[in-house]
């Protein structure tokens, strides 16, 4: 009876301790949403909650550049376009990582990794082109989804 008490508490405890869904999302994602939003045209189909672009130059010449953007979809004609991310390369240029997060209205989060990634070539007709689009799809998108 003992041992199966010692069982639970920890089962319970390693769940309390260790939030599955909330870890996922990075910092930078929750302070976005934390955002008040300006004024929203009433046309407008998403909102930018928040973009950067940071690049840097390392010792050895290569160039680094990480890109973040969040966004919230509005309308439903925002979500087929905005659920599915894409970063076009060709073979002068390294993807080193490549994630998404899904926050839905009712708060449930998700993790979308670079595994799940769909790489194509761009042009379908080109034979000998080199660019390619790796493309990450967010499930479960619907309005007032916030994509990152």
């Amino acid at each position: 009876m003992l041992k199966s008490k010692i069982i639970y508490f920890f089962l319970f405890a390693a769940f309390t301790i260790f939030p599955v869904a909330a870890a996922d999302v990075p910092e930078w994602v929750e302070n976005a949403c934390k955002e008040p939003l300006n004024k929203i045209d009433a046309e407008s189909e998403a909102v930018i909650l928040f973009k950067s672009q940071f690049t840097r130059l390392t010792e050895t010449g290569k160039i680094i550049t990480l890109n973040r953007l969040v966004y919230k979809i509005l309308r439903k004609n925002a979500i087929r376009d905005l659920s599915r991310l894409a970063i076009f390369h060709n073979n002068e240029l390294k993807i080193k990582s490549f994630r998404a997060w899904h926050i839905t209205p009712e708060n449930k989060r998700k993790t979308i990794k670079e595994k799940e990634a769909i790489e194509t070539q761009l042009y379908e007709d080109s034979l000998y082109s080199d660019t390619h689009a790796v493309i990450l799809s967010v499930p479960e998108t619907e309005i007032g989804s916030i994509v990152a």
